[in-house]
């Protein structure tokens, strides 16, 4: 199952656009901002702790986060430990 981020169409148009985030789950899982097929950045790979590209994580009060690499699943999750919108008036 291949599961990304997609960037709008336009403001208007909530269809798939032409941007995507996603992880290559091929050799040690890296994270790719793609414009349709042509990668345009690469995250780095996992190396147990972080993505090789960035900064070792720090904790943060707003936003946890996991990542699962094993052999039946590669994913990342991220999750608010705030709520942001109390209701709409």
């Amino acid at each position: 199952m291949d599961r990304f981020l997609s960037s709008w169409k336009s403001a208007e148009d909530p269809a798939r656009g032409e941007f995507s985030f996603r992880i290559d789950p091929h050799g040690y899982p890296q994270l790719l901002l793609k414009r349709g097929n042509t990668t345009w950045q690469r995250g780095g790979s996992w190396d147990g702790i972080k993505f090789t590209s960035t900064l070792r994580p720090k904790a943060s009060p707003v936003l946890t986060s996991e990542f699962v690499f094993n052999s039946k699943e590669v994913f990342l999750n991220m999750e608010f430990k705030v709520q942001f919108f109390q209701g709409l008036h």
